[in-house]
């Protein structure tokens, strides 16, 4: 995996982001040796990627549901279309703002929603609900919802798919430099 990064230079610009570039050789690397507790390895590739690339997303990005590839926070993805898409094997869940999700989805525990602070936008998007096509007047409110997946194109239940976020390396960068009693690993695991 090393070799690949004198094979796909920092020079080489891809023209669509499912296509490995010098960031996400790094940022697979980082992974890697996260995984094989090789811990000063993993630092120096997450440090080196988000010298490259530290954008996270902005409340507003981050509740549009995760479903575009154009998300600069995203690292590496592929882009879904029509005719090579169907929800049924795109997802490992259903959009749970449209109908018939409800038993097709991953309930959030109620207790992880208490984790959040009060004003935190991420809480806003754990909520309860009612069953399907149930007036929500006056049905039991039963599912724990979240709304952080989302499709781009609800008719169609098309999203396209996040291989790899800015997110997940500042998680990797933060967790080595725990382990290597490195001060900065809070500032990152803040940063997020």
């Amino acid at each position: 995996m090393e070799e690949a990064l004198e094979l796909i230079p920092e020079t080489y610009v891809r023209d669509a982001k499912h296509k490995i570039d010098n960031e996400v050789v790094l940022g697979i690397l980082s992974r890697a040796c996260l995984y094989a507790r090789q811990w000063e390895k993993a630092k120096t590739y997450s440090d080196k990627l988000l010298t490259k690339n530290n954008y996270l997303m902005t409340e507003s990005e981050y509740k549009a549901g995760f479903n575009s590839v154009d998300n600069k926070e995203w690292i590496w993805g592929h882009a879904q279309t029509n005719d090579q898409s169907n929800a049924s094997y795109q997802f490992h869940y259903l959009d749970t703002t449209t109908k018939g999700s409800y038993y097709y989805s991953f309930n959030v525990d109620p207790y992880f929603r208490d984790l959040f602070e009060d004003g935190d936008y991420r809480k806003e998007m754990l909520f309860w609900a009612t069953d399907p096509g149930a007036d929500v007047a006056s049905a039991a409110y039963v599912w724990m919802r979240n709304s952080k997946f989302r499709f781009r194109d609800i008719e169609n239940q098309l999203g396209d798919i996040v291989l790899m976020r800015v997110a997940e390396i500042y998680l990797i960068n933060a967790e080595a430099k725990a382990h290597l009693n490195d001060p900065d690993a809070i500032n990152k695991l803040n940063r997020i």
